[in-house]
């Protein structure tokens, strides 16, 4: 299918998005900018979910998985304890931790590695740390960069490639699509690789992917963030502006078919260093089997 038209990042289109946020002033009044500001930027919130996987094998009822997405490590003003927030992440103790995107948000031989590194450091979970890129992580010199950031840390980039898990002779798939909005690789390249009747999970940075792909069904759970959850939204929840690649699906749990997408809404921010009934998240999944043999639906 033909790539979707992407509008152009530039810093034209970032200071766009901090006034966008800043209008919102009028909505939250002093005391809700301020608590955006100090509070709520910084009030992590972990999510815990149990997920019924179609063709799960037994052995791997009980795996554990926990998200978090969009660090944006190098914004200038920073309104959340990154580190902390990564050591909270690998205090879930879980099988799998993985990291669907925007790391960073000007990605800089200077600044990048400096601030990415020591975060990705922290990462930890039994079986693996993984990760895919972002459209920021796309956005200013060459994505090399973070590349070589990642060699030196836990964290493996799944790029457009599969990580195979066993235990017993089973097998559970996790694949990592490379970010659509600049590469639009095609996901058949890496479903293809998949058996029919496995259990399969992806992970992607733009929740918006489950609209332009026709071959997800392999893949029973799908991963994403980019959205921040709206980053400032009304009370309501709803969210007051969306980005590109998100219009669709902004926050929680949504299906289409037979695939369960969840959408993060990440720990770091953009544009401007405040949220609003969008609290920081970190996600933990715990993968259940079906029944006596009997598929979940």
């Amino acid at each position: 299918m033909p790539r979707p038209a992407a509008p152009k990042l530039t810093r034209r289109t970032l200071f766009r998005t901090a006034l966008g946020t800043t209008l919102a002033a009028p909505i939250l009044g002093a005391g809700g900018l301020a608590y955006a500001r100090e509070i709520e930027a910084d009030w992590i919130e972990i999510t815990r979910h149990d997920v019924p996987i179609p063709h799960l094998p037994r052995v791997f009822d009980g795996f554990t998985l926990t998200q978090i997405s969009d660090l944006h490590c190098d914004e200038a003003a920073l309104n959340i304890d990154l580190a902390a927030a990564c050591e909270l992440a690998s205090a879930q103790n879980s099988d799998v931790l993985v990291v669907t995107g925007d790391f960073s948000s000007y990605v800089t031989p200077e600044k990048t590695p400096r601030k990415l590194l020591p975060l990705l450091q922290k990462l930890r979970a039994r079986e693996g740390v993984f990760g895919v890129m972002g459209n920021h992580d796309y956005w200013g010199e060459k994505p090399e960069i973070l590349r070589a950031t990642f060699q030196k840390s836990p964290l493996r980039e799944l790029r457009n490639e599969l990580h195979i898990f066993e235990r017993d002779g089973q097998k559970l798939y996790l694949g990592g699509h490379d970010d659509f909005l600049y590469t639009y690789p095609p996901l058949s390249k890496l479903s293809d690789q998949i058996p029919p009747g496995s259990a399969a999970i992806l992970l992607g940075h733009e929740p918006d992917l489950l609209n332009d792909v026709s071959d997800l069904e392999k893949y029973a759970l799908f991963l994403a963030g980019h959205s921040h959850g709206g980053q400032i939204c009304w009370p309501t929840g709803r969210p007051v502006k969306l980005p590109y690649g998100a219009q669709t699906y902004s926050r929680g749990w949504y299906q289409r078919k037979n695939t369960r997408l969840y959408v993060n809404r990440g720990l770091g921010t953009v544009g401007f260093p405040m949220r609003f009934a969008a609290r920081p998240e970190i996600s933990v999944f715990t993968l259940r089997a079906p029944v006596s043999g009997v598929e979940n639906s």
